[in-house]
């Protein structure tokens, strides 16, 4: 935003989620800042300074055109991609990725932005974008001191898991400004626990909020249009108070940044690492303690299929949450940053992870594999009380 006001050219943002345009177009209004979405019926981008779309938009004729002219009369400043790491992560499912090799049609900057990009992708990543091997690349620890990261023992009924989520929340929604986001893996489970919690649910599913005779009657952008109104009104509902919890599909796990996230709560097993990193990612972003509980139900099998390479940690997220008793901070941070990851008891700045607290107090326990009883639900003492012992114990 700074680059645009201070260049006078045009930045082009590409997201690869309609949850993030919207987050977006927050920020800029919030900012006062001019800006445009661009579409397939969008004239060029004349001397607007920040120009948002979708990668599914980006892909497009009529985009490459308007670039093109923008680059022409050297107006543009950069093609900014965010959350660039999801051109690998959902190359398998979203056609749409399998062609960002087109945006190169032209010799002009490009700046990716993600936080979630391991630094073993880093080489692929780059020749996906056809940029040289030796392209700058900036990065920073992903460690969150002030993220406290519980695993839970699993909870496979539906009762159990929102009376555990109701619990949690009532323990820490305690300011004005706190809130908490609950994470599902499906729009079914979504639904279900928001109607108990008695919240709202977001997903990016625009037939979950435009009824079948209402889509019958409407065209396809009316339909969009419609749907984006209701997610608008849902986080406005959230944001404001109106409902302290919301429940939420990944789609609201990128970006999102409302400060006084004080909980996050993946409920049921979450798929990938990417996906656990980016939603944990949500808490605390004010700065202050935040915590970030992974409730689990049932192991996931992971079938790598055409894919020979894990982008997103598959195999990353079933070691950590199943099999490893291994610091859960250590993990994360070994996942997106390799040989720099970070253990909780290495820096007295770092909040204690479940597994830490358990480890210090000599009582260290794994979640049970499926045949096994499971172990009971771990308790996390506050972290100062074992600050004075941290420094004996090593990994």
């Amino acid at each position: 935003m700074v680059a645009a006001t201070v260049t006078k050219k045009t930045f082009v943002v590409v997201v690869p989620l309609i949850s993030l345009l919207e987050d977006w177009e927050r920020r800029l209004r919030k900012a006062g800042m001019r800006y445009t979405v661009f579409k397939a019926t969008s004239p060029p981008f004349y001397d607007c300074p920040i120009v948002l779309t979708t990668t599914d938009t980006a892909i497009g004729e009529e985009f490459s055109n308007a670039i093109g002219c923008s680059y022409a009369d050297r107006r543009l400043g950069a093609l900014v991609l965010d959350e660039v790491h999801e051109i690998l992560a959902s190359k398998t499912f979203r056609p749409c990725m399998q062609k960002m090799w087109g945006v190169r049609k032209l010799i002009y900057p490009i700046i990716g932005m993600s936080g979630t990009i391991p630094v073993n992708i880093e080489p692929r990543l780059l020749a996906e974008l056809g940029l040289k091997p030796d392209t700058p690349v900036v990065r920073q620890s992903s460690n969150r001191p002030e993220l406290t990261y519980i695993i839970e023992s699993p909870l496979t009924k539906l009762d159990d898991l929102t009376t555990r989520i109701r619990n949690i929340a009532q323990d820490h929604i305690i300011q004005p400004s706190d809130r908490a986001l609950v994470f599902v893996t499906t729009i079914m489970n979504g639904e279900l626990i928001a109607g108990s919690l008695g919240c709202e649910f977001y997903c990016a599913d625009t037939s979950v909020y435009v009824s079948k005779g209402n889509r019958r009657l409407m065209d396809e952008s009316t339909r969009h249009r419609m749907a984006a109104e209701r997610r608008k009104g849902i986080i406005d509902n959230w944001q404001t108070g109106r409902y302290r919890i919301m429940v939420a599909t990944t789609a609201f796990g990128a970006g999102n940044d409302y400060p006084g996230v004080r909980v996050v709560i993946l409920a049921n097993t979450p798929f990938d690492m990417a996906s656990i990193v980016q939603q944990f990612g949500r808490a605390g972003r004010d700065g202050n303690q935040a915590l970030c509980y992974i409730i689990p139900s049932k192991r996931l099998l992971y079938r790598p299929g055409e894919q020979s390479v894990d982008f997103c940690g598959h195999s990353a997220a079933t070691e950590m949450i199943w099999d490893s008793m291994k610091c859960i901070r250590f993990l994360l941070t070994k996942y997106v940053d390799g040989r720099e990851a970070t253990c909780c008891l290495e820096d007295t700045k770092n909040t204690i992870c479940s597994r830490c607290q358990s480890r210090v107090h000599g009582e260290m326990k794994t979640l049970a594999p499926a045949h096994r009883k499971p172990s009971g639900t771990i308790l996390v003492p506050p972290s100062s009380s074992i600050v004075d012992v941290v420094s004996s114990v090593s990994l």
